[in-house]
């Protein structure tokens, strides 16, 4: 008896194992993924510093390092500072004396004009490409200048328009 049973439980199982294989069905569904990647820039400077004017012409730079994405077009700016009379970039010692110094990247005045239009000269433009790309500020204080003894700063605003 014990014999038929199993023979017959073996049977049942393997009815009912058919029985799931055969009446299997499949449905399929798209599942979309997606990302949004939105235009980033991030920008570090290298401060400019003249050290010591002693009447004679000091040339010296600093740098702004651009990090967009890659694909991103760009352009730096660089505003007219704090003292500026609207034709010069100046330094001030904090008590009316002023030091003017002058911009440059590659030889041409580096402003922001078409950014915050608050210095003539042109932005410098690039396109991302997802690491630090590095612009050096060249700089000069004009030689022969009458300035008072003093500590002369000024903060120029860095703009990445994008």
């Amino acid at each position: 008896m014990k014999k038929r049973f199993l023979a017959l439980s073996l049977l049942s199982a393997g009815l009912v194992v058919s029985g799931i294989s055969t009446s299997q069905a499949a449905s399929t569904a798209s599942l979309d993924v997606m990302a949004t990647v939105v235009s980033a820039c991030e920008i570090d400077v290298v401060p400019i510093d003249f050290g010591t004017y002693d009447g004679m012409q000091i040339n010296t730079t600093g740098e702004v390092s651009v990090n967009c994405n890659a694909g991103v077009p760009y352009a730096v700016a660089l505003d007219a500072g704090l003292n500026s009379d609207g034709a010069n970039r100046l330094m001030s010692d904090g008590v009316g004396n002023m030091l003017p110094y002058r911009l440059t990247y590659t030889g041409a005045d580096w402003g922001d004009t078409g950014v915050t239009d608050t210095f003539p000269g042109d932005p410098v433009a690039g396109v991302g490409v997802g690491t630090h790309e590095a612009y050096t500020v060249e700089a000069m204080v004009f030689p022969n200048q009458t300035a008072a003894p003093g500590v002369y700063t000024d903060t120029i605003t860095v703009t990445v328009q994008f």
